[in-house]
């Protein structure tokens, strides 16, 4: 069974001022936040839809731009479950 690690505490960088700007823009606008977007997808309501549709392109595009920039910092779930010396 994969291990449950955490980041070193204190470390505040620019990306995660920026992701948490962006999470707390995005729940704003919308009145969603992601876990309940995606329950609310059931009831079918265009927000929901719209949201989660941007959300899902959001991941995506961040997953390629670190990519295309030589950076490894979106490691699989079962490496980020890893303990690695």
């Amino acid at each position: 069974m994969p291990a449950f690690s955490l980041p070193p505490a204190g470390r505040v960088d620019p990306r995660l001022i920026a992701g948490a700007a962006v999470f707390g823009v995005g729940w704003g606008l919308a009145g969603l936040c992601p876990g309940p977007a995606i329950t609310v997808l059931a009831s079918g309501k265009p927000i929901a839809l719209t949201f989660v549709g941007a959300m899902v392109t959001g991941m995506a595009l961040a997953r390629a731009i670190v990519a295309g920039i030589g950076g490894d910092r979106f490691p699989s779930p079962a490496v980020a479950g890893s303990r690695h010396g």
